[in-house]
């Protein structure tokens, strides 16, 4: 990449991660708070509601939200964000009905599945992510990059101040917990659009139904493939969640949220704001100037790679330990799921930023096939340990192999859409590699003489911080041409 480019990714990156690390900051801050007032059982209704309405949610604007970065003109863009309102509404209007007709049914289910309670608070969410995902995407068009990244802390410093309130207050349900979950999506939403100071006036000025129909049918794949393949997609991330409400005691699954939560805070912090860049710049390159989008790819895989497999390695080994301090004692068995999913997060932290291949080569067919044997895969995992093996730790160690082996099928296709080297690629990171592995031999062969859990935590921090050394020292080079690279601008 030009170094034009590359300062152009790196601020646009940085603008996303302001906003991302002030609001993992607030949860982090927040979190260990947060659970000393609610149990395990609420985080577990929490974690079916959100289960459920992340399957939904991708449906909500069909994917045509996607489209509204993709026009060269702006008046056909703000017909397809008329578009994406159309679609959210008729959706929500779809849903409130469905629930009103078979409410009466889902009654029965209300003392094993808890979260049936709740169900009216489904389609209220489902209208404001909407609106969230057509201003979102605006927002990225129009490279609006410091909204998107105040309003994930508009959305963080909403639900968790919220959740604490609710906690003071000594109301100590998931029910509240659902509702702090609403607040934050609903501050962020207002956050995205109060950036866009005469965003509705060029809206209606520039309405048209011609344009609307046009583009229904010109972005028809985003729809016809885009909405099944993600729905498949988010479906094979949110079903485990719901088998383990139906198969295992609702306590494992706020361990479960709890531990994917932690896991996640990298991709929070890092991944999702590549992602959203990486959509928008490889969307000016594609086709035209492919060896960008290869070099981009390699140089968000290495940077990845470098901050998160060691991390993730020490917390894998000390997660129990870190959980029972960070949390309390009774969220301890949540240390132990971050340390059977690890290395499923891992591949799929790696992978993530890059999901937008598929739509900005229209692979979104290649994309759908891939989805639907995830989606497979991941729920003959979590049935057959839910059915046979009976256990949640035996359960969620298949879902991770499982996860792990399709996550590396997902990078074999994005590599062969792009043209990318896998053998140049393993020559960039082999040393991250090395290691990851190199940290985790020395713990184990210490961890008999650790007696206590503070010594194992000691121990793992002690690690990480020669990994840090490591870092500065080879990779100072580097970071010199970074801080020149600030410089001149």
């Amino acid at each position: 990449m030009s170094k034009n480019t590359n300062l152009s990714f790196a601020k646009n990156v940085l603008k996303l991660m302001g906003g991302t690390v002030g609001a993992n900051l607030i949860s982090l801050v927040l979190l260990p708070i947060i659970t000393r007032f609610f149990a395990p059982e609420a985080f577990g209704e929490l974690g079916m509601f959100i289960a459920v309405t992340g399957i939904l949610g991708v449906c909500v604007c069909f994917r045509y939200e996607l489209a509204i970065v993709l026009p060269k003109r702006d008046v056909q863009a703000y017909n397809i964000w008329w578009l994406c309102i159309i679609a959210t509404v008729v959706f929500t209007a779809l849903l409130s009905l469905l629930i009103f007709l078979f409410e009466d049914l889902l009654a029965p289910y209300q003392d094993t599945l808890s979260w049936i309670k709740y169900i009216w608070f489904i389609p209220i969410l489902m209208l404001i992510h909407g609106v969230y995902l057509s201003f979102n995407h605006w927002n990225t068009r129009c490279k609006n990059f410091g909204a998107v990244s105040l309003s994930k802390v508009g959305n963080q410093l909403g639900n968790s101040s919220s959740a604490l309130g609710f906690g003071w207050a000594g109301y100590l349900g998931g029910k509240e917990l659902i509702i702090a979950s609403l607040i934050g999506r609903f501050v962020s939403t207002l956050i995205q659009f109060s950036v866009l100071m005469n965003f509705i006036k060029m809206a209606f000025k520039n309405f048209r139904w011609r344009y609307v129909f046009y583009s229904l049918k010109r972005y028809k794949k985003f729809p016809l493939y885009g909405t099944w393949s993600i729905l498949l997609g988010v479906a094979a991330w949110q079903l485990p969640v719901i088998f383990l409400g139906v198969f295992f005691p609702v306590a494992v699954v706020g361990y479960y949220a709890l531990g994917l939560k932690i896991l996640q805070l990298p991709m929070n912090l890092l991944g999702n704001a590549i992602g959203q860049v990486f959509f928008q710049q490889a969307n000016e390159f594609a086709y035209k100037q492919e060896t960008k989008v290869q070099d981009m790819m390699f140089v968000i895989i290495e940077m990845l790679t470098l901050l998160s497999l060691v991390p993730l390695v020490l917390l894998a080994c000390v997660g129990k330990e870190i959980f029972g301090v960070a949390f309390g004692t009774e969220w301890q068995e949540a240390g132990v799921y971050v340390t059977i999913l690890m290395p499923w997060i891992f591949l799929w932290f790696l992978s993530a930023p890059f999901t937008s291949i598929f739509a900005i080569y229209e692979k979104q067919e290649v994309q759908l096939v891939w989805n639907i044997f995830n989606f497979m895969a991941r729920v003959l995992a979590v049935m057959v340990g839910g059915v046979y093996l009976q256990s949640a730790h035996e359960t969620l160690l298949i879902l991770s192999i499982v996860g792990g082996i399709i996550y590396l099928a997902k990078f074999w296709l994005t590599f062969k859409i792009v043209k990318l080297s896998a053998v140049k690629l393993l020559k960039k990171i082999y040393s991250y590699i090395l290691w990851s592995l190199l940290i985790l031999v020395i713990y184990l062969l210490v961890l008999p003489f650790l007696t206590a859990d503070y010594q194992q935590i000691i121990m793992a921090f002690a690690l990480g911080g020669f990994y840090v050394c490591w870092l500065l020292y080879y990779k100072s080079d580097f970071i010199k041409r970074a801080y020149a690279l600030k410089k001149e601008n």
